[in-house]
């Protein structure tokens, strides 16, 4: 949203909130959304705080976590940051019981946290993406992390249950083999991935980093719908299985970016045949500078048959 912030009375610009709506399938096939509400906002009246500048980009799951000995349903994961540069990215964690709120900020945020002192000004981590491993109190958690070795996705394994009490194991990479683009191995970012129970494996959906000639540049022309067929995502004999590129083409739109999956309550895929991602997209601009397209996202459904 564009707002003027108590503490950066002289910026004018873009400050991002999470809110909610909630979808219903009318009998066209489309959807009907009910009026937004905010859930969660940037700290924006404590200027020391990791989080006080932009709050985005959440992926929600449902289970039972512990915090403090109290229970919670639903653990949302999102990107937080105190730059107006968007740089030093940081990815925390709220809980709630019920998905409009209230939502509790974790007490020991940042949860994946980027250190200036060590990394530089580097854009950081962020954009999680969540996934139940037990359906209670485990979850895995999928992020970007972009720093002075490129920009590449990791994953942490979470326990927030009473005896886990909110630990997560040490990073690791996944693989990109077989993300090809352009007849090359792309790195891997800004994706949401979804657990199959069937067969064991990921379905993961990401934008294409491919830059062509015309603006936004920074704004990725199609989305790409991937499958592993192991949960092993750091095994050297994984290889992503390109499932389909949804670009212009299938949607009419010059930029599609930002997509995630129609999951259950627990990140997994729902039981039907098919895979719903909904894409968002964005008209072209005179430069990367001239920000109207920012203010013509809409968001998109489209569906593969598998």
């Amino acid at each position: 949203m564009k707002t003027k912030l108590p503490l950066f009375e002289d910026f004018d610009g873009i400050i991002d909130y999470i809110a909610y709506r909630e979808g219903t399938l009318n009998k066209n096939n489309q959807y009907d959304f009910s009026n937004k509400a905010f859930v969660l906002e940037p700290d924006v009246y404590n200027k020391t705080n990791w989080d006080h500048v932009h709050v985005c980009d959440p992926s929600v799951i449902a289970g039972q976590f512990y915090i403090n000995n109290n229970s919670y349903k639903y653990c949302l994961s999102y990107l937080g940051c105190n730059t107006l540069d968007c740089t030093i990215n940081e990815i925390g964690l709220a809980f709630s019981n019920n998905l409009i709120g209230p939502w509790i900020k974790y007490p020991h945020n940042p949860y994946i946290s980027f250190s200036l002192e060590e990394n530089g000004r580097y854009w950081g981590v962020g954009q999680p993406s969540i996934v139940s491993i037990d359906k209670k109190s485990k979850f895995r958690l999928f992020y970007t992390k972009g720093d002075e070795n490129g920009s590449h996705t990791f994953y942490v394994d979470c326990d927030f249950s009473l005896q886990g009490n909110g630990r997560h194991t040490t990073p690791i990479m996944v693989k990109e083999a077989g993300l090809i683009v352009n007849g090359k191995v792309e790195e891997l970012t800004n994706g949401d991935f979804m657990y199959d129970e069937d067969s064991d494996g990921y379905y993961l959906v990401r934008d294409a980093r491919i830059r062509d000639n015309t603006y936004p540049s920074i704004i990725s022309p199609f989305v790409q719908v991937a499958f592993s067929f192991t949960n092993s995502l750091t095994s050297n004999s994984i290889n992503w299985e390109i499932i389909e590129n949804i670009d212009e083409n299938k949607t009419g739109f010059k930029r599609n970016h930002n997509a995630g999956f129609v999951r259950n309550l627990y990140g997994w895929k729902p039981s039907n045949k098919e895979i719903e991602v909904i894409y968002t997209n964005s008209i072209l601009a005179s430069s990367n500078e001239d920000l109207k397209y920012l203010w013509n996202y809409r968001l998109n459904s489209y569906k593969i048959e598998l």
